[in-house]
């Protein structure tokens, strides 16, 4: 049998949907997440301006701040030059 992750999944109002609480769904809109995005795709950019950009299997990561089983990663096919902070995937 399935069962729900949320059991109330239709909010009065969208803005009501930030206050529900979610136990088994993070929140990855935080401020120190974003600052370790932001700097994850900036140290991307610095390894492509050195030249270490050669191949699409290489990879930075980074652990998501709270979350020690969580990473930060760059999707599959995007050259280091090319990613911002909203690319990067958990």
């Amino acid at each position: 049998m399935a069962h729900a992750l949320n059991h109330d999944t239709n909010p009065a109002t969208p803005a009501d949907a930030r206050m529900i609480a979610r136990p088994n769904r993070p929140d990855f809109d935080s401020e120190a997440i974003w600052n370790a995005r932001v700097d994850l795709a900036a140290y991307f950019r610095f390894a492509s301006r050195l030249g270490m950009h050669e191949g699409i299997c290489n990879h930075f990561s980074a652990v998501v701040p709270g979350h020690d089983d969580l990473f930060l990663l760059n999707p599959y096919g995007y050259a280091f030059s090319e990613l911002t902070a909203s690319h990067l995937l958990i």
